[in-house]
């Protein structure tokens, strides 16, 4: 993301071999339980009908919070504002006491609070849904396949890394992740296994480009 985001950065895409993908997770699209939103739906009626922006926590501008902000404006054609956060513990708070109508944090951080109806998670980033949230539909199931989104973990080496060693942490990295215990933390985690290896973060990483760079290209985003 930074580098997509800051063109003076003294590194590329170029300067790293991939090693191994490891696992990814969804973001959320979650509402403060002050406002009288249930399902996406109701949330585009919401906004519709208020007088105001919605505004949404973020960590800060070319942050996925931020950005998915921008992608969900877009995609469900109503007015959202990003208000920044240094910590996601201070947004979350301001989500939970009504001074912002929406957020995008992991499951894992709001799963306690959605079970004691502090904050309703009206949809997960994802195309299946959480056994841990059963009742939480995926974006994919409510027809926005272009709100699918993740976050993710991989491994990459500095460029030049000889190709022996590349395959040898990359299998290392693969047993790692598949084994029970390693899946197990993921679960409790509210994340998914997704080992393979460089093959599979290329993979990754185009996609991320396409994804992440046409919201950072159309609103003409650039940090320093």
């Amino acid at each position: 993301m930074n580098i997509l985001l800051r063109p003076q950065l003294p590194y590329g895409f170029d300067s790293f071999e991939s090693v191994a993908m490891l696992f990814d997770g969804p973001l959320t699209i979650t509402v403060s339980s002050k406002i009288s939103v249930n399902s996406l739906k109701e949330l585009v009626s919401y906004a519709q009908g208020a007088k105001r922006s919605l505004t949404y926590g973020s960590l800060g501008p070319g942050s996925v919070t931020d950005l998915y902000g921008l992608i969900l404006s877009k995609a469900l054609g109503i007015p959202l504002t990003s208000v920044p956060y240094k910590s996601t513990p201070t947004s979350l708070l301001d989500l939970i006491a009504g001074r912002n109508d929406l957020s995008y944090m992991t499951p894992i951080a709001l799963a306690d609070h959605q079970k004691s109806g502090a904050v309703r998670i009206l949809a997960l980033t994802t195309n299946h849904r959480d056994p841990a949230l059963p009742e939480v539909p995926c974006v994919t199931e409510l027809g926005y396949p272009q709100l699918q989104a993740s976050y993710w973990t991989a491994l990459h080496a500095p460029k030049g890394t000889p190709g022996n060693l590349i395959q040898d942490y990359s299998a290392a990295a693969i047993k790692a992740v598949q084994s029970d215990s390693f899946r197990k933390m993921l679960v409790s985690n509210g994340q998914t296994e997704k080992a393979g290896g460089p093959e599979k973060l290329n993979a990754q990483l185009q996609a991320d480009r396409d994804y992440w760079g046409k919201v950072i290209t159309e609103n003409h985003i650039v940090l320093e």
